[in-house]
């Protein structure tokens, strides 16, 4: 129904082909460049929790914190190892800090993805179907860790959940035939 498509435009990943976005001050539409969408980019102003798992299986649990801080922030790699453990230990991660992903359950790498979104410190955090495939006590935890740790963050929420998000929301829209309407 376009929910994916709307949250993959608001991060810039796809070209819009009307109207405006509007992030901290830039204004983005189909005639917006590649470089005025680059520097919202570079900001780190836009994070983005896919609904596919991707952490980098090459990587270890901490590598995967430390590697956007140490390359996009030009953090030292102390100083970023010092805020990803406070971030695993923020996601319940921190004994798990030197496994790779393909040793984490499910529920485990969707906080490691999340952390590793906080991490930037967005403005705009964008979760779509952060609780798939998850059971009814995980998808609690997970939701609790979103509230508890992306604080006052705007958050685009796409969820099948909206008992669950319910504890998350302020404004709640509906997608339905294309065009976005507040409930």
């Amino acid at each position: 129904a376009g929910k994916t498509t709307l949250l993959r435009c608001i991060a810039l990943l796809e070209k819009i082909d009307g109207g405006e976005i509007a992030i901290d001050g830039h204004v983005i539409s189909s005639e917006s460049s590649k470089s005025e969408t680059e520097g919202i980019m570079k900001e780190s102003l836009i994070g983005f929790v896919f609904q596919e798992l991707n952490p980098w299986p090459h990587f270890t649990v901490l590598k995967n914190l430390t590697k956007p801080l140490t390359l996009v922030k030009k953090m030292s790699e102390k100083d970023a190892k010092k805020v990803a453990m406070k971030f695993l230990k923020m996601v319940g991660l921190e004994g798990r800090k030197d496994q790779f992903p393909s040793f984490l359950s499910g529920g485990q790498k969707r906080r490691l993805i999340i952390a590793r979104t906080l991490i930037m410190d967005p403005k705009i955090l964008l979760l779509d179907e952060i609780t798939a495939n998850l059971d009814h006590q995980l998808k609690s935890e997970i939701f609790n860790l979103i509230r508890d740790i992306a604080g006052d963050k705007t958050m685009v929420i796409v969820s099948h959940d909206a008992e669950m998000v319910k504890d998350l929301i302020t404004k709640e829209y509906v997608l339905s035939d294309g065009v976005l309407t507040k409930k």
